[in-house]
């Protein structure tokens, strides 16, 4: 498959950012050859992609020609990119072998030495490759004294030396422990006791939500959260809020289609110039509202809005397996997915949304007063708005990045606060992220806890970075 424009290697993308001018031209080649591969026009796809790179050195656009033209059946011209991207370090020989738009090239004379070229480049460049910390352990075989850990309930969670150990009683086909830890569970023989037992030095520093996914149910209900014993404490969480969320529906010319905008407004808001946050993955801005409302009654933060916006969703058949065409939250949120839409949804976002909650609930329209933010995949959102649309924002919160974006634009926000967890692969994208920005924002700021893809890593580092992003006035 063709490599997403955002998906460079760390070092490339560091090399890349050096550079104080990103031209606009060989991007946009980019997001067109990226919209041919779509359609599956493929010859006009790889044309597009060397043209990029011909503007511009870019080994992911040579790698994305060489695959467009051996979809079209141009054996010859999809070598010639490959050997020009071997020679240039082309470094990621998994990818290369495993890639099935390259697989009618594997049966050419040429192909071992292609291979064999991009396996020495890494072993001079090494790709960085995330590891779990932990191990799983195997289960036990029988259900033993484990019953009485339940304590009636139907969960358990323990730590016994360096083991920890997440206990489910429940029928079902399947058991999958989703949260901080992301494990298939398994059954305890001759009963209905499901565990996954995970071992670590470090775990007295962790701090994991964890839930159940029954089967195939989407659905977790509340998660509920282990700390170890010297894990950082977690912010002060308001359970009822004295100010308010406001759902409103928004008619988006640009989008030519209805989203759901979560309004937070804290207690005895101002009329006007309110700060705010805009959220990508706006459902979750009542939890982010509980974290924040407390520091801002504290004198901690300055009053301020979070503007939370919906995102397209998964709208395939979910009983059916999964569709990459249908899932319209990454459409929106990864650059290169379906560039196309993307641009609708960023004009959304960055012009449409604005302008509305300024007329609406006094909003700032000014940048000092505005940052991004998200998490995953709207982690690597916040990231691209940041970069591709300088001068909205004066920080950017990216937790977790999903897929790291491209490079910035001249203007981009002067302040980035970067959060991610030792025991998420996410946290490889964002140390890179993080190292390639950091000799041109040198206050950047990087949180790494003994933690998962975890909400609430994300409430702590959003708690922790707002009275940055938006301290009291003096």
């Amino acid at each position: 498959m063709t490599l997403p424009i955002p998906r460079l290697s760390s070092i490339f993308f560091a090399l890349a950012l050096s550079a104080a001018l990103l031209a606009q031209t060989p991007t946009e080649l980019m997001s067109q050859g990226q919209t041919a591969y779509n359609q599956k026009e493929y010859a006009k796809s790889a044309e597009l992609y060397l043209k990029a790179h011909r503007a511009k050195p870019n080994l992911i656009a040579l790698y994305n020609a060489a695959c467009s033209y051996a979809l079209a059946g141009d054996k010859e011209r999809a070598v010639a990119a490959l050997e020009e991207a071997a020679k240039l370090g082309y470094n990621n020989a998994d990818h290369l072998k495993t890639d099935t738009d390259l697989a009618s090239l594997h049966n050419d004379s040429r192909w071992p030495k292609l291979v064999a070229a991009v396996e020495e480049n890494e072993k001079k460049n090494p790709v960085k490759r995330w590891k779990k910390p932990y191990t799983v352990l195997p289960a036990p075989k029988e259900v033993g004294d484990l019953a009485t850990r339940l304590n009636r309930g139907t969960s358990a969670v323990w730590l016994d030396g360096d083991t920890l150990s997440f206990l489910y009683k429940g029928d079902g086909p399947s058991v999958f422990l989703a949260g901080g830890v992301q494990e298939p569970m398994d059954r305890i023989p001759d009963s209905d006791l499901w565990i996954t037992q995970v071992r670590m030095e470090g775990w007295d520093k962790a701090f994991v939500s964890y839930g159940f996914l029954v089967g195939t149910s989407n659905s977790t209900g509340k998660l509920q959260v282990w700390r170890g014993r010297n894990a950082p404490a977690l912010p002060e969480e308001a359970k009822e809020l004295k100010g308010q969320v406001i759902e409103r529906t928004y008619a988006s010319p640009a989008m030519g289609e209805d989203r759901k905008l979560f309004i937070y407004l804290p207690p005895n808001a101002p009329k006007k110039d309110l700060p705010a946050f805009f959220l990508a993955d706006g459902l979750a801005c009542r939890s982010y509202a509980q974290v924040l409302e407390p520091l801002i009654l504290a004198g901690r933060v300055r009053p301020c809005a979070i503007v939370g916006v919906d995102n397209g969703g998964y709208r395939g058949d979910r009983t059916k397996p999964f569709d990459v065409a249908m899932d319209y939250r990454a459409k929106e949120y990864v650059n290169g997915q379906d560039p196309a839409w993307f641009d609708k949804h960023l004009k959304f976002f960055t012009e449409e949304v604005p302008a509305y909650v300024a007329k609406e609930f006094g909003v700032s329209t000014r940048p000092e007063d505005r940052a991004i933010m998200g998490c995953s995949n709207g982690g690597a959102f916040a990231a691209t708005v940041a970069y591709r649309r300088p001068g909205l924002f004066s920080a950017a919160l990216p937790f977790s990045l999903g897929v790291p974006p491209d490079v910035p634009l001249p203007g981009w926000p002067p302040r980035m606060f970067f959060a991610a967890g030792t025991l998420e692969s996410f946290s490889l994208r964002t140390q890179a992220v993080y190292e390639a920005v950091k000799p041109a924002l040198p206050n950047a700021r990087y949180d790494l806890y003994t933690a998962g893809h975890d909400p609430t890593m994300w409430q702590l580092a959003f708690a922790r970075f707002a009275p940055e992003v938006f301290p009291p006035k003096r």
